[in-house]
């Protein structure tokens, strides 16, 4: 089993799936997965196919999953999984006692649910994410998706004046933002940098009822802060308000030298 990733929901990294499938055809056996839990709805975006290896996806993995509740205008919780062989899943969950057994159920012709998951039964979790697919529409989806980008970069754009004691800890991507106070521009780790992030993620907590954000800890890098977009309704003044409160809060964080 090989694990590959479109957009980490920590930081929206993004495995480079085109080199890896080549390497997996060496191994006929190896069952290649997709996990897009973030970054999947994206691929509703024709722009952002390219850079999320759709390609590849499409002619090499064997399943793909994605968190239609994280960016796809549906409440917790909604997960779509793709096999591209659904007897490879069936035989492997099958479970039927003769309580289970039916006429229907026996025909081969016939899909029962109940043997692509670990549970015998689960709620009708899909109906929601048709609800959205007719209310929306793909264009309507495609729109909301692109100004979640737009609010994103307009919080990127404030976060780059030189004068802010802010670092981007992994490259914007999509509508996630991921950053640090780092007013020593400190490189790498450091327990330093780690406790005045934390102590800087205490402040931002305290202003919740305005802003919320979630803290993340990244390799080699430390404790740093998530800004992610995801509501429709969030307008220009919204995020400008966002930025303007993450600069109050890092202000007012003690640093180690004062």
């Amino acid at each position: 089993l090989s694990v590959l990733t479109v957009g980490t929901t920590s930081s929206g990294a993004v495995d480079n799936i085109t080199e890896v499938v080549e390497v997996a055809r060496e191994y006929p056996n190896m069952w290649i997965h997709i996990d897009a839990a973030y970054a999947g709805t994206a691929l509703a975006l024709p722009e952002l196919r390219e850079s999320s290896h759709l390609a590849a996806i499409n002619a090499h993995a064997d399943s793909f999953s994605t968190n239609a509740h994280k960016w796809g205008l549906i409440q917790l919780e909604c997960s779509p999984l793709h096999v591209r062989d659904r007897g490879a899943l069936t035989r492997a969950l099958t479970v039927t006692p003769e309580f289970l057994r039916t006429k229907h159920g026996d025909a081969v012709d016939v899909l029962d649910l109940r043997n692509m998951q670990l549970s015998l039964g689960r709620r009708f979790r899909s109906l929601k994410l048709w609800f959205v697919l007719r209310s929306f529409g793909v264009k309507g989806l495609q729109d909301h998706l692109r100004h979640s980008i737009a609010c994103a970069k307009l919080f990127e754009n404030a976060m780059r004046d030189d004068e802010n004691p802010f670092e981007f800890v992994a490259p914007p991507r999509w509508a996630l933002v991921v950053f640090r106070l780092n007013p020593s521009c400190i490189k790498g780790q450091s327990s330093e940098l780690d406790d005045l992030n934390r102590r800087f993620m205490d402040r931002l907590n305290a202003r919740s009822a305005e802003l919320m954000l979630t803290q993340t800890v990244l390799p080699e890098i430390g404790v740093c802060i998530r800004y992610v977009v995801g509501q429709p309704r969030l307008r220009e003044h919204h995020v400008i308000k966002a930025f303007k409160i993450v600069k109050e809060c890092a202000e007012e964080t003690p640093h180690a030298h004062q």
